[in-house]
């Protein structure tokens, strides 16, 4: 097929993933991946987000299968370098301050990213009798997300982060459970226990842009870190 030739002769680039530290080889992405982001854009759910980052990756990387089992540090990280050779390293975007006044800003996707959290204790006491180990969001965390509810899926990325509950009788492998059955878990914890579940997700590793901008008030940085945002850049279409 004449569309085969385009893709064997595609570019390729090396790509050191942050978290698993593995080697991956991409191309950029064509205009028909391109059209799957904007497609995705229209229907403004992080679910249909996270399933876009997920075929791109997937087509544009020939050694990754299924993407979805990428932690979602490692897929952000990656979407961005794809579209860095894709579109372009340099981003104008404008942003909006708390007084709702437009700035333009600039991001350079080879030298803006940075990786930030650290390595935690996935171990998690909640009382004398259980306790939970917990996992990092992967990217099908957030393809799984199954309400456009804000609070509700922060929930459910919460309860699908967790990986097992330990109690005095044994072990729970939350896979076995029942996604309700879990939700109703996460609701029932206290304030302490909730917000210790909260604080372990919130530092686990993950991809954001830094940058500066000027404003009447002197330089002022900016940090993007949200799905959304990087999926709102301006692009070639």
């Amino acid at each position: 097929m004449l569309s085969d030739i385009l893709t064997k002769t595609a570019p390729r680039y090396k790509c050191t993933l942050p978290h698993s530290k593995d080697d991956h080889y991409f191309r950029p992405f064509f205009v028909k991946e391109e059209k799957i982001l904007l497609l995705a854009l229209e229907e403004k759910t992080t679910s249909a987000l996270a399933i876009s980052m997920k075929i791109i990756i997937e087509n544009c990387c020939e050694d990754i299968t299924d993407a979805s089992e990428l932690s979602f540090c490692d897929a952000c990280y990656l979407f961005l370098k794809i579209r860095s050779k894709s579109v372009g390293e340099v981003i104008e975007a404008k942003v909006q301050d708390s007084q709702l006044n437009q700035h333009e800003v600039i991001f350079n996707l080879e030298k803006d990213i940075k990786v930030v959290g650290e390595n935690q204790n996935p171990a998690i006491q909640l009382n004398d009798d259980v306790a939970i180990e917990m996992a990092e969001p992967k990217l099908k965390t957030y393809i799984e997300v199954s309400t456009e509810d804000e609070l509700k899926s922060y929930y459910e990325i919460i309860s699908k982060c967790i990986k097992k509950v330990k109690t005095k009788d044994g072990d729970i492998d939350v896979s076995t459970i029942e996604k309700n059955e879990l939700l109703d878990f996460v609701e029932n914890l206290n304030k302490k226990q909730f917000q210790e579940v909260v604080d372990y997700i919130t530092n686990s590793k993950k991809i954001v842009l830094e940058t500066k901008y000027q404003s009447k008030n002197g330089t002022q940085d900016i940090t993007i870190e949200s799905i959304f945002d990087f999926f709102g850049f301006p692009s070639v279409i």
